[in-house]
């Protein structure tokens, strides 16, 4: 039997009650699929940190703020240039892993575990010493984003998002179980 084209599946799955699995779309030339269809495939997880704020709901803004901080990290981690960090790296380091527990919790992003978080290090320093930390890692993000976000990929805010699907906080929130 030949392959059906997508016509006959769109027309299949209109009958059967359905959507299309494909929609076609107005794109440029380079823009389409390689065998030259202007249908393409939908992702089913966010790709950029709009869509995975749209995707989490309430959770988008602390998990958009999560993937910036691992890559953050996973910047520091690899060495940047001297001269794209703003302060001395064994400061940034310890800053940026002290606030970026912070964050988590300040957001709220759930736990795996349904407990609430334990107390930060960053409540438990003296506010002049806080003021500083915040500081150094606002500034740290920043200069990530200035040598354009590295190591921000689609597989980093994949992870994420899986792991804020898989948090009962979530699950009870947006997804409903059928008796």
């Amino acid at each position: 039997m030949a392959n059906p084209s997508a016509r006959t599946i769109n027309r299949i799955a209109e009958a059967d009650g359905i959507a299309p699995p494909l929609a076609p779309v107005a794109l440029p030339h380079w823009a389409t699929a390689r065998d030259g269809s202007s249908y393409v495939a939908v992702s089913i997880y966010p790709r950029t940190l709009n869509e995975l704020r749209s995707f989490c709901r309430d959770f988008g803004k602390p998990a958009a703020r999560v993937a910036e901080w691992s890559c953050v990290t996973i910047w520091l981690m690899n060495g940047p240039p001297a001269a794209a960090l703003s302060n001395p790296p064994a400061v940034v380091n310890t800053a940026v892993r002290m606030v970026q527990e912070y964050d988590r919790i300040r957001f709220g992003w759930p736990r795996h575990d349904g407990k609430p978080w334990p107390i930060p290090a960053l409540d438990l320093l003296s506010p002049e010493v806080r003021e500083e930390a915040l500081r150094v890692a606002a500034e740290t993000l920043c200069d990530w984003r200035q040598a354009g976000r590295p190591h921000l990929e689609p597989h980093r805010i994949k992870s994420v998002y899986q792991y804020l699907i898989a948090c009962p906080a979530f699950r009870d929130k947006y997804i409903k179980e059928e008796e």
